[in-house]
């Protein structure tokens, strides 16, 4: 499957009282940003990581990126065989190139294209870009982030609405993490995951839910909403957005949008807390 993720990323830290915005991170993949070498390989050999580096001379920011206080923040490499350095790229590639951009001018873009994935259904390979936080620190409460993407032409042809499991393609999420006083405050209690599936009819739509999938057994989703309204834009640039606060009162908001129309995906209200309670 190949996509054209993160044309431009942004972190925003977010007051939800005063409103006051401090900017954590911009990037461009401009001059001074390059992917480094694949390492850190899986001990059962199906995968690795990635790192970006370098300093971004458009925006002076740099990576790898240390907002909300990461501890990593790399391109996860998942493979369905055993790889090795020499044979990683039959699976999984990935370089920024220069391509049009939204308005038509030339950018930089981070594009990966994943070759062998395996058996519909198996989630065999992926690549997902993946920012990791110290367990100790607590959640991030409310944060503001932007980036635009472009999928190919044929992304519905790649998902398989008779197979479950074989008909969704992840556009964002996040987990929690941090809890004072559990014995498992490591794990968290809470995922938020947009996805993207594809109905009997081969049209495509937006799926987001709120679930305790990082969490303890049972399982449980805690919310869910399909958008069948707002396209999913296929062969073209789409700005995404994605705003939360999550609050221990009932003032927390998860907020979705797609598209340079900001076209709202989802807005859930009153996002509480579970029987967790935030730290601080």
């Amino acid at each position: 499957m190949r996509f054209l993720p993160l044309l431009t990323f942004i972190f925003i830290l977010v007051s939800p009282v005063t409103q006051a915005a401090n900017l954590l991170f911009k990037s461009s993949f401009g001059d001074g940003v390059a992917l480094g070498s694949i390492e850190n390989f899986y001990s059962n050999g199906k995968g690795a990581q990635r790192t970006i580096i370098g300093t971004d001379k458009e925006t002076s920011f740099s990576w790898p990126i240390k907002a909300f206080g990461a501890s990593s923040s790399v391109i996860q490499y998942i493979t369905v065989d055993p790889i090795t350095p020499d044979t990683i790229k039959d699976y999984i590639t990935a370089e920024i190139r220069a391509v049009p951009g939204p308005d038509g001018n030339m950018v930089n873009a981070l594009f990966q294209n994943v070759k062998i994935k395996g058996p519909v259904g198996n989630a065999g390979s992926q690549s997902p870009f993946v920012i990791n936080r110290r367990t100790d620190i607590g959640d991030v409460t409310t944060a503001y982030i932007t980036y635009w993407f472009k999928y190919p032409v044929d992304l519905a042809s790649k998902l398989d609405s008779s197979v479950s499991s074989g008909n969704w393609r992840t556009q964002f999420e996040f987990k929690t993490g941090g809890y004072d006083g559990l014995a498992y405050s490591s794990i968290g209690d809470y995922r938020v995951i947009i996805n993207i599936l594809k109905n009997k009819d081969g049209q495509l739509y937006w799926l987001t839910k709120g679930d305790s999938s990082n969490a303890p057994s049972p399982k449980v989703d805690y919310w869910r909403e399909e958008n069948h309204t707002v396209p999913v834009p296929v062969d073209k640039w789409f700005k995404f957005e994605v705003y939360w606060h999550r609050s221990n009162d009932s003032d927390g908001r998860f907020w979705l949008l797609s598209t340079v129309k900001r076209l709202s995906i989802i807005m859930v209200q009153t996002w509480e807390h579970t029987i967790y309670r935030l730290i601080g």
